[in-house]
């Protein structure tokens, strides 16, 4: 069994899909992730 809920992790998956792909709010969208996260873009790179 997961630590985390279905529900739970749909809501997280909605808020960053919603913040990013959809609005467009990169800078909202990059306080999303840990301050020691490497973000990897998979077409411009790193």
């Amino acid at each position: 069994m997961g630590k985390y809920s279905r529900e739970e992790l749909e809501s997280a998956f909605k808020h960053y899909w919603r913040t990013g792909a959809v609005g467009e709010d990169w800078d909202a969208w990059a306080d999303l992730f840990t301050e020691d996260a490497t973000y990897h873009e998979r077409i411009l790179g790193t």
